[in-house]
Formats: structure tokens, sequence, C-alpha cells
């Protein structure tokens, strides 16, 4: 319990740290910035209560507000994400329970359970950060491609993580 609590925290900490030192300064032709922090969000146990979950959203894209000086868009973004997930995870996986020690991840459900759980999750997280940002739907066309790229880029590192850093199931 104790070990897995301390885990949460060094990686909220390093996701924090790294999204916020790093990652935003890098715009991929002026527009495309990989949000990898959320992958916090998506690597929280199915039995996570969903108070916890918006909790943890909310902390998690406040922490990265105050590396970007404008406070509430990505805590906003983040409680969303953290809202909706288990209701995208029931619409994906076909309403079937999960053991107790399966994890969300590729190991233990495969490529292309992982693939879409991912990809649905950031793209409601970059369309809501998105739209609050420009707060107008006048480049509806731009901003859908800023959403579909930043997306696409956010689940390929979410992907190679999964592949380097999450053991295989035995």
């Amino acid at each position: 319990m104790i070990n897995r609590i301390f885990n949460r925290i060094v990686l909220f900490t390093f996701l924090t740290l790294f999204q916020g030192l790093i990652l935003n300064k890098i715009a991929i032709a002026g527009f495309i910035t990989p949000y990898f922090y959320i992958m916090f969000i998506f690597l929280l146990p199915f039995e996570t209560k969903h108070w916890q979950l918006v909790l943890y959203g909310f902390f998690l894209g406040l922490s990265v507000d105050m590396f970007t000086h404008n406070l509430g868009v990505h805590a906003l973004s983040c409680m969303l994400l953290a809202f909706l997930r288990p209701y995208f995870i029931k619409w994906i996986s076909a309403f079937k329970d999960f053991e107790e020690t399966t994890r969300p991840c590729i190991a233990d459900l495969g490529w292309g359970w992982f693939f879409r759980y991912t990809f649905l999750g950031t793209l409601i997280f970059q369309s809501c950060l998105v739209f609050i940002e420009t707060f107008n739907f006048h480049n509806f066309s731009k901003s859908a491609v800023e959403v579909l790229l930043n997306t696409l880029l956010a689940v390929f590192l979410f992907m190679a993580y999964q592949y380097i850093f999450v053991p295989a199931k035995r």
C-alpha cells in the first residue's frame, strides 16, 4: 500500500516536472506540443474511485498550469479526462470487468485496447485544451488539425513508453 502511494507520488512529480521543464518548451511546427503528463491518469488502476480520479486530474493539471502561467486550462482538461475515463473504459471494453491484478497497459490488455484507450482519452483532453485556449471556433479546421496531431504524437509517446518501461506479462 505505502509502496503504491510512493510510486504514484514519484510518477506524478516526475511527469509534472518533465512536462513543465522540458516538453512545454517543444513546439513542433510551431503548434504541436507533446503532452505526456496525462499518462499519469491513464496508468491509474481500474479500481481507482471516481472522485479520486477527478482529484488527481485537478492537481495534475494545476501543477502543469503553474509552469504555463495560465491557471485552470490544464486543470479543467485533466479533470474532464479523469471524469470521463471510467465511461470510455467501459465503452471500449464492451462492459467487461477486469481482474484486480489487471493493469491498464499493453502487457495486460494488448496493443489494440491500449491504443483505443489512450487515443480516445487524449482526443478528449486535447479537444478541451485547444478549444479553451483558443476560446473560439473561428479557425475550427486549424484547431481540429492541432488536436489530431497533438493526440497522435502523445499516443505515440505513450506506446513507446509502454514498450520501453512496462514489463511484459509473465
